[in-house]
């Protein structure tokens, strides 16, 4: 999720540490989190592998569409 935030939300630059806001809770990255898990569960094929691709897509959808 780190590094889809990285690449897709600042696109591969973050602010500077004085400038940033943070928020409490990413719900995308949390969404994108539990559909990976699950993908890397359910999808047969190398698991971890899954889960980050799952995630990165889920994560890229949410952050586009909202």
């Amino acid at each position: 999720m780190i590094i889809a935030d990285f690449f897709i939300r600042h696109r591969g630059c973050y602010p500077a540490l004085g400038e940033a806001t943070v928020p409490r809770f990413n719900r995308q990255g949390l969404a994108a989190y539990a559909a990976g898990s699950l993908a890397a569960l359910l999808i047969p094929g190398i698991p971890p592998v899954n889960g980050i691709v799952a995630a990165f897509l889920v994560y890229t959808c949410l952050v586009r569409l909202t």
